[in-house]
This record gives C-alpha cells, structure tokens and sequence, in this order.
C-alpha cells in the first residue's frame, strides 16, 4: 500500500512533504526534463501558473523528483493520516466484498468495495416521513460513473496482465473470467491492482464519498420540502418517492448532478442549487404576459439554499395544427429573449416541447456577463465574435459544433459537417465521426476502438398525431414570434430596461466560461492509465489549461481543481457584480470588466433598425429561410472607372487589425452542404480570400493605387502562411481548404518571382499523398481534377518533377469515385478538362482514353438541345457550373489543345448556339453573364468559329459592358452590401473587367496559368 500512498499525492502535497528532507534549492535539475516534455504550457505560462500556485520553481522542482524507495516510505508514513485513505481502508475492509462471487462478473467486478460501501451508507440514512423505492438508482449511477472512470485502466491492464501470465479458459469470456477472478478475486489481489494505479484508488474513494454525502444532501430536501409539497403541488401523506433516475446532467461540484423522481406519483427534478434566477425570469414573464397579451408557461418549484425541485415539465402532445403554430411562433419569442437578456447554452436538453408551449427548463445561464476569452487584434476573430454574439449564441437556433474534431469520420460523413445540438431541431442524428467505446465487452479481446453511433433525440420536437412534427414549414412563425419581441423592446427600451434592472440586478447566475465538452474532452484524456499511475501525470495533462486564451487566467486554478476531482468545471456570477464565483464558493475578484446586469441594458439600449436587421439575417440564415435580395451596384461609366469604384466597394468592406496588417471580410457564401451564411470569409479561392486576392493581384500588376496595394498586402499576410495546426479531415480541392491559395499563389510566383512562394507551395502540399483518402471527391470544385489543373501550372512553369508527381497520384481518385452528374464543376467536363491536361503533358495514353470515356458518359444526357441537369429538381441552365457554358469550356479546351473530333466540334457549337441565346439573370462568373463573357472570349480564340459567330460575340459583350456602365451590376446584397466573392460576386466582375483590359490576365474558368 505505501505506492498507493506515495504515488497518489499532488504536486503540493510532495513539496510540502519532501521539504522536511530535501533542500530544494541544492536539488538536481528534474524541471528542465519536465518542461522539455510536449505540452501547450509554455515556459512562461507555467511561470504563470506557479505564481498563481504560489510555488517556487525550485518546490516545484522538488515534487516532481523521481521517487526513490525511501520517498516512498516517508511519504507513505507521512499520509496515511489522510482522510481519503483512511476511508479507503474502511471500504475495502468489508469481508462480506470477497464472500460471495456474482453470477455475471464483467468490469464492474473491480469496483464492487466502493458498491457495497456506497449501498450499506446509504441504508445508514434515516429516512421520515416518506417512503423510498427504487434508490438503487444512485448505486447504478455510482457504476456508470466508476466505469467510466476505470475502463481504460481495466483494459489496459489485462493486456499487461495477459503479457505476463496465460490465462486460463477455453473461450476468450472464460478468459476473460479467469484475468477478473485473479485480479479482483481477493482483498490482496484487489489492492496489488490498485496499488499499481494509485491514482484512480484515490479518485474512487473521493467521488464515492462525494455520492455518499450527496445522497445524503438529496434525502435532507426531500425531508425539509415535503410541506412545500402540500401546498404548491397539492400532495398529501402518505408521501411515497419512486421512479429515480440519477444524472440527468453533468456532473459538477463534488458529484452533484440532476435528480428525477416520483412523489406520490407526480415527476419532479431535484437540483443542487438555488434556482433563484428561475422565479426572476418567470416574474420578468408575468410582466411581459400583462404588457403584450402573451402567454408562457412558468414552471412551479420549491427554493431552498442550497436546492431547488422543480415539477417535472414533459414532452407533452400538441392537439391541433394552430397549436404547433403556436408552439414556433412562442419559440421565435424565447429566442429573442434569450438573446436581448443575453442569454446562451439554451441547447437542446434544456428545451422542453410541452404542447403549444417551448418550455426553457434550465435558465440559470442568463444575464450572462462578457465572454473572457481574449480576443487578438485580428479582424477575422473580430468578425467571429460578432457572428456568435448574435442570436446563435442563445443555442436555440441550428447551428454547426464540433466540425473540427480529431476523431475519424463515421462512414459516409462529409468533412465539417459538425453536429447540430441547438433547441430547434434535437431529433435523433448519426454522429458525423466516430467515437471511442469498448468492443468485445467481457472476453480477453476487450479494447476501446472507433465507432460509429447515434446522438439521441430530446423532447424538444412537438409531437403532433404521434409523430415528430417537421418545423420546415413553420419557420416563419418563429421569425414572427422573435419580430414581435424584438419590436416590443425597441418601441419601449427605457421602461424594458428599467423593469430588466429591478427585476435581473443582484442575482445569481451560472457563467459557461468553456464548452462542457472541452472539459469532457480533458476528463477523458485524464482516464489514461498513465494518468492513473501517478497524480503529477494528470496534473501534467490539466496544465495544458494554462494555454487557454482568457483574458484572466484566474479562473484556470479552480478549473484544474474540479477536473482533478473529475467534476466538469462550474462557475457563477453575481449579475451586479464584477467577480467570478468557483464552485467552492470562492470568489475571484474583479473577473470581468463590468456587470451582466449593465450588458443587458446596454444590449436593449442599443438595440436599433439596424441592429435588429442583422440579428433577423442571423435568425433567417440559421433557419435556411433567408431569400437573397438583389440591389443594382452602379460602377462607373468606364471600364477603369468602373474598377476603381469595385477596388473602393471591396476596401470599405475591409476590416483590418489595428496596424492593416491583416485583412477580413464579412460576407454571404455557401458552406459545403449548400446551406447559406452570412460570415467572414474564409481562405476559399470559391467565394473567399484567395479569389478576392487573384482580382486585386492583378489590379495592382495594371494600375497604381493605394487603397488596392493595402489590400494586396493584407490579404498575403493572411493567406500565405502555412496553417497553425494540421487538419484532422483536410479537403482536397482548389476552390477549398488549404490547397485553394495555390493557384493565385502560382500567379504571385509567376509575375513576381519570389523564391519563398513556391517554397510556400511545396511545404503546403508535402502531406498530400498522406491525405488522400476514400472521402476525396473527383470533381473539379470540391475534388481533385481543378486542382490537378493547378499542378500542372506548377510543372510547366518550374519542371519539378514532383508537381506532375503530385498530379499523377491525384488522378487515381478518378478511378476509385464515380461522378454522375453533367457540367464543369461536378460533373463529367471538368475531369475531361483535368485529364485531357494530364495527356499532352506526359503522353500517356490512359489519360485520353479517360476523355473519350467521359465524352461519352455526358453525351448520353445530350437531348438535342443542351445537356440535362442530373441534380433533383433541376432543369438545364447556361451556367459554367453545371450548364453548357462549362461543358462549352471543355469541348474548346480539347480542340484548341488538339483533340480535333467532329463530335467534340458538334457539342462546342451546340453550347454555343445555347450560351448565346440564353438569358442571364446574374452578373457574376459561376451563374452569369461575367461567365459566359470569359467563355465567349476564349471561343473568339478558335479558328474555326464562324465570323457570323465572332460578330455576334462582339455585339453581346459590348451590351454587357454598356449595361454594366449604365445600369450598374444588379448582384445579391444585405444592407447595401453586395457580395464580393469571385465566384459569384462583385470581384468577379472586377477580373472580368480586367480580363477585357489585358488580354494576358489568365481566364480562370479553366485555372489558366
């Protein structure tokens, strides 16, 4: 037992110990090892941390010294006096543990003492005045937990075990049986296994002493409350509670979680705290209620100090199809509420649908203070801020989490998917990646591996004739129910604000400092065995909290303190005041720059027109209703005028850092599964930076100006930079993720000859062979045949081998997905461009049987007239994407290259015929008229176009120009801001303007070099 004692204890504990026997300050050198170990605590936060602890280096130094046989005796003497100890030696004293052998023995075999501990405390308790069925609730809850806690150790050590010894059996279970009888069989056997994993001895004893006392804590309120029973609730003696179910929620401050019950057959929720803040909003709901006319449902509960039990709110039914109305126009209401208080982590589990009523059954996160993340002078953060300090941070509306996980993706999952976890929609959905969990349970085969699984629904979906209601059709009532709140607050700000701060001011509220799952994320890295072995290991995981942004890093002690007694980390805060409460009750003074109650009334205060109109896009946007409106941009009545007023609209859009060192734009664009937003563009040469930089490249390369020169360099700062950390899920592509910032640097390389960027390209492409995977799309947007294309720009122009190396490798992807659709961007056309480029470059003649295959795939869907649109409920367009101006570019692209076939000739005059007779409604290069005038420009090229033809070109695209000079660009907008994109938007009628200037800007339909 003396490992046991010595390995358990802290780093505090072994310096204030090992004092009495070492000077520290003639001690050898173990901290310079310590730090040199992988760690996001730098030298200097873990200064930090130790003036926080306040430790000295050299105490330090001292505890985490190698124990030598003799530290282990003294520190074993020195301890065994410790209360955690002693109690488990009063657990493990129990005979009656060893007697009997269960008729199914599987993990929990190992944890049986602190079962029975925890089973013949809780018969200790007195239980008055009521009865109690059904308690083994809190013994199930104690073996789930304890399992969890356990199973990487359990696991890895039969492993070891099964290296040392053959296990005895017949079948992998016997085997199993067998490792499980040895090793937890016997006292002495049970205490050698945890003397070997010291630390999870000490855990266990702690946390079941922590459910000892909370059941404790439970039966006390049941007692104190049962008058309060009578008369809110109306229930009489005798008093009979049945039907528990423990942990209903996370587990914080000492093991308390939330309790379900039956009193004499009602359902209630019992609380580790004083819900104080709940009787505040519902008497802020009365208010509202006699103001407007409206209804909310107010849930009745019992208050005490240190618990509350609320009645339990159910999923109930909906009756008729005006209650469902009711139900989302009342949920548009909550999430203008949720937000205008400032209130966040409303997800899905704290949404009750209860009939025609959104019941919010968890509202201790409102008036919530400032976030005390730190924030860098960098614009894109700035714009991030802003998108999530919007209505989306109530967690009410859908929204995208976790979309950048480290585990692989579950079968079929696209990358960045992410999980939707907002109080909208709860339903049932697969997890986009795969999660650890023990496979071949009970056999000597038992190991964690990935899998996929489920999340499970919630009951926040009203129920309607038994089944889900689908919300898609009534998403405009929750636009209406949030007007109508938002309305109400703007036409009577200075009495709501008034009402807010009598009502809200000196309260209680929880402060979600950090997602619950980063601190899931670090407990279950704690549950390594090696963290089991020895305590300064788990301290040593947890101090990579010290790297974490806060603006006050006060708060990362208390967070490490309830972690290391494995509590998910809680905290609160007075709403009149500037202090952070732990989940001690301690109190870290002057946390915050100023009050909740003061930011809820500045929120009100300023919230205006404008404001409103932006949180409404945000609304609109999550709820994919948004309709794209059209505003008429006038750009001048020449060509350079034109370009100068884009150059200006783009720098105005511009948010810089403080030293314009580095450049961000907010701006509508499409994520990867079609859905629209309104956010800072990301790095995209689709609709993002990199297409924004190749138009003001070659701006400056053109004409002097300023303003267009700031903005080049700015946007190479932020481009040109190898990423901060590896993606996990990368996507091979030239329009997306990090490859798409190669084409518009091979064009910086080409017209500036600087070393460092093709440097920059080849470092950025070094992982490539590692990345391809069975998710890598075929494609010429989001796979790989647009990016083989820039490859080859890269081959041309420098002849290294490793580019067309690169390239080859890419065009195996054509071989392993199969495309099905039409058109130049995800269809068969983009891949004859890619391959027909692979072709002249290396001779090889698989390259050109590929075109020919392809050719004939996508003429099978030629009806005579143009190619059919393959996609559901699509028709036939002239669009580059999936229309005839695209397929147009790959026909002219094989005969201008030499691929000369009366077919080819056939389908390029058939598109042609359609491209210049079709009418565009856009402006912009994937869907308009600044596509099909760079398609024309480059058919104007080919010989053997008629001068009929040619004419006709030259007519349409003086009407283009003399429409874009007179009429101005009619392009999607919000706010009078237009979108900027060069895909889609107003950079793209710039790069077509400049591509009718010079003729040696690179049409960039096909990634011209």
């Amino acid at each position: 037992m003396k490992r046991i004692l010595a390995y358990a204890t802290s780093v505090r504990e072994r310096a204030s110990l090992l004092s009495a026997r070492y000077d520290e300050k003639v001690m050898h050198d173990h901290l310079s090892k310590w730090l040199s170990r992988k760690s996001l605590c730098t030298e200097e936060l873990f200064d930090m941390s130790l003036h926080v602890k306040g430790m000295t280096r050299e105490k330090f130094n001292l505890a985490i010294k190698p124990l030598e046989e003799s530290d282990i005796d003294f520190l074993a003497e020195e301890t065994k006096g410790n209360f955690w100890y002693q109690k488990a030696a009063e657990i493990f004293d129990d005979d009656s543990i060893y007697r009997d052998t269960p008729a199914v023995i599987d993990f929990s075999y190992a944890l049986r003492p602190f079962l029975y501990y925890m089973r013949n405390k809780m018969q200790e308790v007195i239980v008055s005045d009521f009865s109690i069925s059904g308690n083994d609730a809190f013994l199930i809850h104690l073996a789930e937990e304890f399992l969890r806690t356990a199973s990487k150790t359990l696991v890895y050590d039969l492993h070891e075990q099964k290296q040392k010894c053959e296990f005895k059996g017949e079948t992998s279970e016997e085997r199993f049986i067998y490792y499980m009888k040895k090793r937890f069989g016997s006292k002495p056997a049970m205490l050698e296994f945890y003397e070997d994993y010291p630390v999870l001895f000490r855990l266990l004893t702690e946390r079941v002493l922590f459910h000892i006392d909370n059941y404790k804590a439970f039966i006390d309120g049941i007692q104190q409350s049962l008058p309060e029973f009578k008369t809110e609730f109306s229930l009489f003696p005798p008093y009979k509670l049945s039907d528990i179910s423990v942990g209903a929620g996370d587990s914080h401050a000492k093991g308390k979680t939330v309790i379900l019950f039956d009193m004499n057959g009602q359902r209630f929720a019992f609380k580790y705290k004083d819900l104080e803040i709940g009787e505040r909003f519902q008497h802020f709901l009365s208010y509202l209620e006699k103001q407007t006319g409206k209804k909310f449902y107010k849930i009745k509960r019992i208050r005490k100090e240190k618990y509350c039990i609320e009645e339990f709110v159910s999923n109930e039914e909906c009756k008729s199809e005006d209650e469902i109305r009711t139900f989302y126009h009342r949920f548009g209401e909550y999430v203008a509420l949720g937000y205008l208080l400032c209130g966040n982590d409303f997800h899905y589990e704290n949404v009750i649908a209860h009939g025609e009523f959104p019941v919010l059954i968890d509202v201790e996160t409102l008036i919530q203070n400032e976030s005390p993340i730190k924030r860098s002078d960098n614009p894109y953060v700035q714009l991030s801020v802003r998108k999530y300090g919007s209505v989306l941070s109530t967690a009410l509306l859908p929204f995208k989490a976790y979309e950048n996980r480290i585990e692989p993706l579950a079968e079929g999952a696209p990358k960045r998917r992410g999980i939707n976890i907002s109080a909208f929609d709860g339903s049932k959905q697969k997890s986009p990646y795969k999660g650890l969990s023990l496979v071949h349970e009970n056999t000597d085969e038992v190991k964690f591996a990935y899998t996929e699984y489920e999340l499970s629904g919630s009951n926040n979906i009203p129920i309607f004739d038994g089944k889900a209601v689908n919300a898609k059709q009534y998403k405009p009532e929750v636009v209406k129910g949030f007007d109508e709140i938002c309305r109400y607050f703007m036409e009577h700000a200075d009495e709501i604000t008034l009402i807010i701060e009598n009502i809200f001011s000196d309260v209680v509220v929880r402060n979600v400092i950090k997602t619950t799952q980063k601190y899931m994320d670090m407990l279950g890295y704690g549950y390594h065995p090696k963290c089991m072995k020895d305590y300064i290991e788990r301290e040593k995981l947890f101090d990579n909290l010290w790297a974490f942004e806060y603006k006050n890093k006060a708060a990362i002690l208390p967070e490490i303190k309830d972690l290391l007694a494995d509590d998910v980390p809680i905290f609160f805060n007075n709403t009149s005041s500037r202090d952070l409460i732990t989940s001690d009750y301690s109190i870290i003074s002057n946390y915050y720059e100023g009050t909740a109650i003061e930011r809820v009334k500045k929120t009100i205060q300023n919230f205006d027109e404008k404001e409103y109109a932006y949180q409404k896009l945000r609304l609109e946007l999550s709820l994919g209703v948004h309709k794209m409106q059209k505003e008429v941009i006038p750009i001048g009545d020449s060509i350079d005028e034109a370009l100068k007023d884009i150059v200006n609209l783009v720098y105005s859009r511009a948010k810089f850092d403080t030293e314009k060192k580095f450049v961000a734009f907010e701006d509508f664009l499409y994520e990867l599964d079609g859905t629209l937003d309104y956010d800072a563009l990301q790095i995209e040469f689709y609709d993002g930076l990199s297409g924004i930089y190749l138009f003001i490249l070659y701006y400056t390369k053109i004409y002097s100006d300023e303003k267009a020169q700031t903005l080049k360099s700015a946007l190479e700062k932020s481009l040109f930079k190898m990423p901060k950390k590896k993606d996990k899920n990368p996507v091979i592509s030239a329009y997306d993720g990090k490859y798409s910032v190669l084409y518009p640097l091979y064009h910086k390389y080409k017209l500036e000859k600087k070393e460092e960027d093709l440097l920059l390209a080849e470092n950025l492409l070094a992982d490539l062979a590692n990345e391809i995977d069975h998710t890598v799309k075929a494609d010429w947007v989001n796979g790989v045949s647009g990016l083989i294309q820039v490859l080859l720009n890269y081959y041309e122009l420098t002849k290294r081998q490793h580019f067309l190396e690169k390239a080859e490798l890419l065009s195996t992807v054509w071989d392993k997905e199969e495309v099905k659709l039409c058109g130049f961007a995800h269809g068969f056309s983009g891949m004859i461009y890619a391959s027909y480029s692979l072709f002249c470059i290396t001779g090889n003649e698989k390259h050109r049987d590929r075109v020919k295959k392809y050719l004939k795939l996508e003429n099978r869907f030629f009806d005579g007239r143009v190619w059919k649109d393959l996609r559901e409920g699509k028709n036939a367009v002239s669009y580059w994407c999936h229309g005839t101006i695209g397929i147009g570019l790959s026909r002219l692209y094989l005969l201008k290259c030499g691929f000369d076939d009366a077919q080819v000739r056939k389908d390029l005059f058939s598109c042609l015929d359609n491209v210049l007779n079709a009418e565009m409604k856009e402006a912009g290069i994937c869907h308009g008229n600044m596509g099909r005038f760079l398609f024309l420009k480059e058919v104007q090229k080919l010989e053997i176009v008629p001068e009929m033809i040619q004419r006709k070109i030259d007519i349409l695209r003086s009407k283009m120009f003399q429409d874009i000079f007179h009429k101005g660009v009619e392009i999607n907008a919000f706010d009078g801001k237009c979108v900027l994109g060069l895909m889609t938007g107003l950079t793209g009628i710039g790069y077509g303007l400049l591509k009718e200037t010079d003729p040696s800007v690179p049409n960039i339909l096909g990634l011209d070099k």
